[in-house]
C-alpha cells in the first residue's frame, strides 16, 4: 500500500500547507495595501472638501466686508455695520454656526473659533502738514476642521 501512495500523482500535505501559507501571506500583503490606499484617498478628499469649504466662505466673508460702510460696533466674536445701503447688519457666530444677520453663511461648517478687529491707523496725508487720516481697517479670522482636515480663513479690508 505504501508503494501505491507513492507513485499516485498529487500534492503531498507539506506542498499544500505551503501553498496556502504563502497566497494567504499575499492576500494580506494586498487588502493591507488596498486598506491603506482606500485610507489616503479618504483623508485627501476631505482635506480637498474642507479646502474648497475654505474658499466659499473666504469669497462669502470678502462680499461682506466689501458692503461694509461704517462699523458700529466690533467685538471678539462679532461685528455690527451699515452696509452700503444703509442698513445695520451684522456677523457672528452661534452655535459654531457664523451668521451674516439671520443667514447662516457656511452652514456645514462648524466653526470652532470666530474672531474679528477693527483697526484704525493712522497715517500721514501730507508729509508738511500736521493733518492726519485715520483709515479703518476690519479683519476676521475663522477656524474649523478636525486634526487632520483644520483649516484657518483670514482676511481683511479697509473700511472707507
Amino acid at each position: 500500500m505504501l508503494h501505491e501512495l507513492k507513485n499516485d500523482k498529487g500534492f503531498t500535505i507539506t506542498e499544500v500547507l505551503v501553498a496556502i501559507t504563502l497566497s494567504s501571506l499575499v492576500m494580506a500583503m494586498i487588502i493591507g495595501l488596498a486598506t491603506y490606499s482606500q485610507k489616503s484617498f479618504y483623508v485627501w478628499q476631505k482635506k480637498s472638501l474642507t479646502s474648497i469649504q475654505a474658499y466659499r466662505l473666504f469669497k462669502k466673508m470678502d462680499k461682506l466686508v466689501k458692503d461694509m460702510r461704517e462699523i458700529e460696533y466690533c467685538g471678539e466674536d462679532s461685528v455690527y455695520y451699515l452696509s452700503k445701503d444703509g442698513k445695520a447688519r451684522s456677523i457672528f457666530v452661534k452655535d459654531s454656526t457664523l451668521f451674516s444677520d439671520t443667514t447662516s453663511i457656511a452652514p456645514h461648517l462648524k466653526i470652532s473659533e470666530f474672531s474679528v478687529l477693527f483697526i484704525r491707523t493712522a497715517t500721514d496725508t501730507a508729509k508738511e502738514s500736521t493733518s492726519v487720516d485715520i483709515t479703518p481697517y476690519f479683519q476676521y479670522y475663522i477656524s474649523f476642521g478636525k486634526r487632520d482636515a483644520a483649516i484657518q480663513v483670514m482676511g481683511g479690508r479697509r473700511i472707507w
